[in-house]
């Protein structure tokens, strides 16, 4: 599906008893017109350990000092490889995005994502997503920064 052997395999074996055992909620695209899967991506609730986030980004975000800090996971995110390129990604953000919004007065800080290389990474750097520490391949998209995007 999308060449990553890593999220395909999920789809194929996990996706499935994840949604069943309500540990991640699955989001999938689907074309239209031929019923192939365009893409899919995960949601769920997460942790992050404070002492992992650069202190910079703690206090520039204003964190509380509490050991763990809750955060909304995008926990698999893959576009097919006979979509990409067509902004498929794109539209699986904003689609997290609003599902995000539904969220209401959940406590958490934000979006986290664990990128699997450096091309993830940038994709998610190009819709806002920050690293939480230098060289890091996890992200977040600060909850105040979508807060402020939707208003």
């Amino acid at each position: 599906m999308s060449g990553v052997d890593l999220l395909d395999h999920y789809f194929r074996q996990q996706a499935s008893q994840d949604l069943r055992g309500r540990v991640a909620a699955t989001f999938v695209f689907v074309e239209t017109a031929t019923s192939a899967i365009a893409g899919f991506y995960t949601l769920s609730a997460a942790s992050l350990r404070t002492m992992t986030i650069e202190p910079a980004i703690v206090r520039a975000l204003k964190l509380p000092r509490y050991p763990d800090i809750p955060a909304i996971l995008i926990g698999r995110f893959a576009v097919a490889l006979r979509y990409q390129g067509q902004r498929i990604g794109t539209r699986m953000m904003a689609d997290a995005l609003v599902r995000y919004g539904r969220l209401g007065d959940i406590g958490h800080i934000g979006l986290v994502v664990d990128a699997k290389d450096d091309r993830a990474r940038t994709f998610y750097e190009r819709h806002g997503f920050q690293r939480l520490a230098i060289g890091s391949y996890r992200l977040l998209l600060p909850r105040a920064t979508i807060d402020k995007a939707s208003s």
